[in-house]
Parts: C-alpha cells; structure tokens; sequence
C-alpha cells in the first residue's frame, strides 16, 4: 500500500493518520481547510439510552478534536481558516476547541439536504448538517454581496457512486471552495474519506492534499480520482 499518491503538481493523497501526517506538513503552505471529521461519537447521543456511555465517547473524541485542530492552525498560512461539518450535539465543543487553538469563529453554515432519507426515529427528517466556518487572521470571502447571501447550502445528498456513509456532493463542496478560496490556492482535507472535497477543488482549479486513514476509502477515494484525471486532465 502507497503512503502518498501523487498526480502531477495537483493532488497529494496520504494514507495513513492525520495526527501523524499533518506535523510533516510545511509551516503556512495550506490556505484552507474543509473537512468532515469522523463523528460517530455525535451519532451516540441520538441512538443510545445509556447516558453513562456517552461520556467517555464524547471524552475522547473531543481530546481527538483539540489535536488536529492545534496542528492545523500551524500549517494554515496567514489570514486563512476552515469550514468543518460538526454534529449539533458537538457545536459548543469545536467552538470552544477552535478558539483555544487561535482560531476565530465566525459563524455556523448549514447544509440543507433536498432528499433526506425518511426518519425512523421520532420527530423529523434530519435534513440539516452543520458546519462552522472559522478564521486565522483576517480571512474573507470570496464573494459579492456578501452579507446579502444566505449561510445555508442546499443540494440533494451524493447518491451516484457512493461508497462512504457521509460522502458529500461534489457541487456543495465547489460551493464552498468558491466562497472561501482563490484559483491556484491549496485546499487540505485532513478526512479525505470518499475525496469529494479534492475533487472539488481540483475542479474549481485548486490544488488538494487529502489525508485518509481508513484502508478501503482511501483505495476507492483512488478510483475516483484516477477516473477524474483521465477525464480532465489527459
């Protein structure tokens, strides 16, 4: 198994733990971050009944949150910063952790799924997933009119070719890449997993470092991006 897959001058894809990974990365070489961390915890509180499981869950997956939250503000350059998708349940959490890191948060995003799956649980269709949108310096958006737009991003959920359980539409990430970034700029996604964001990117003309540590992801995530070279760029 390859620990780095490269294409061209473009995309850098690293297997292996992020926690690891991410310390070998350049000091200010990353002008932004967007990434869905792994959130199974944040899912616990929804389907269990025994709060006393809850706590050491959430424990760590917190502690996992301040780690590569602190190493991801080193390597993000001067007035950059992140979009992270977060479960409700643990929005305070990454709130308070980002802004210990040295980070300002700015204000949460949301998107807004059109086809949420039907609910089997009591109350509504979960047809909403957060994000926060968060700053190192003085970051701003790309964008016209800005206090004009609205913060909610609404695209029907990746269906085509889906292989990863949060896997995210290729049309919400541009959106959010456009928002944030600039042409020629380099996007990191310490959570690669199904590699929507790359493509993304690479598709809004950015260049990608993913890291993914999870063996069939990466190795699908590779499919994809092989098919996506050969359609665009040969």
């Amino acid at each position: 198994m390859k620990k780095k897959t490269q294409y061209q001058d473009k995309a850098t894809i690293y297997f292996g733990d992020c926690l690891k990974i991410l310390p070998k990365i350049k000091d200010e070489s990353v002008d932004f971050i967007v990434t869905d961390p792994p959130y199974e915890a944040g899912k616990s509180i929804i389907t269990r009944k025994n709060a006393k499981d809850l706590n050491s869950d959430f424990g760590e997956w917190d502690k996992f949150f301040t780690e590569w939250i602190i190493k991801s503000y080193r390597l993000l350059k001067p007035d950059s910063g992140m979009v992270i998708f977060v479960p409700a349940t643990r929005y305070e959490t990454l709130w308070n952790a980002c802004y210990k890191s040295g980070f300002e948060p700015v204000q949460p995003w949301f998107f807004h799924k059109t086809n949420p799956p039907v609910s089997i649980r009591r109350g509504l269709q979960w047809a909403v997933e957060h994000m926060m949108y968060v700053v190192k310096g003085k970051h701003h958006l790309r964008i016209e009119n800005k206090g004009k737009c609205h913060n909610v991003f609404s695209y029907p959920s990746a269906k085509k070719d889906r292989f990863h359980p949060t896997q995210k539409p290729v049309e919400l990430m541009m959106d959010i890449i456009r928002y944030v970034s600039d042409e020629g700029q380099t996007i990191l996604d310490p959570f690669h997993g199904s590699g929507s964001t790359g493509i993304a990117a690479l598709g809004m003309d950015r260049k990608y470092i993913g890291i993914e540590k999870n063996e069939e992801y990466y190795k699908n995530s590779l499919k994809r991006f092989d098919s996506f070279f050969q359609d665009v760029f040969v």
